[in-house]
């Protein structure tokens, strides 16, 4: 399901997994089970760290996704967007619990960082954010010191929770956005959970 690369900006979800080229066919299947928009079709790329493949990357155009909140889009271009919106929720969602990355997340203008990158001062993680529950078994604080770092309690999902507040996985809400310093202070603490 791969097509041109869309416009800036980005509406990215990544999921890390450990074996992204074997995994790529099941996303591509979730992605059409889940209904793209005909007029955003997604794009899906394998990512690469240290010349290894590491994560699933699936890209829409975020150009209606991504205006700023005075700006009024007409009604098919506000359809467009929510529409788009709905899509990546369900995608998302149906990717986390098919593939069961080790973690997964969706913002605009994002890529989602290699394991061992987590700890660099640049890395962040979104606050539309999906873990493993087997990062919970090896580490059990995470959720705790997630969960207070972003402010909210996550939910759970088949193989892991979701903490849905960046404001893409659900559009109808209204959560505050985490502050770079708390998507940061995310990656380095997932970094722990996974030993690197």
């Amino acid at each position: 399901m791969s097509r041109p690369y869309p416009a800036p900006p980005h509406l990215v979800a990544g999921f890390v997994l450990p074996d992204p080229v074997v995994a790529s066919s099941e996303l591509d299947a979730v992605v059409a089970a889940s209904g793209p928009p005909e007029h955003n079709p997604p794009r899906l790329d394998v990512l690469s760290a240290a010349g290894s493949p590491y994560a699933l990357e699936l890209t829409l155009s975020g150009e209606l996704v991504g205006m700023p909140p005075w700006v009024t889009l007409p009604p098919a271009e506000q359809d467009a967007a929510e529409e788009t919106l709905r899509f990546l929720g369900r995608a998302f969602v149906a990717a986390c619990e098919a593939l069961d990355p080790t973690y997964a997340g969706a913002a605009l203008e994002w890529r989602i960082p290699a394991p061992a990158d987590l700890r660099g001062t640049a890395e962040r993680l979104p606050g539309d954010l999906f873990w493993s529950s087997r990062l919970d078994e090896r580490d059990g604080a995470l959720r705790a010191a997630l969960e207070g770092a972003f402010g909210v309690p996550s939910r759970a999902l088949a193989g892991g929770r979701l903490l849905a507040i960046g404001g893409l996985l659900e559009p109808g809400a209204s959560p505050p956005r985490p502050s770079l310093a708390v998507q940061r202070s995310a990656a380095a603490r997932l970094a722990t959970a996974l030993g690197e």
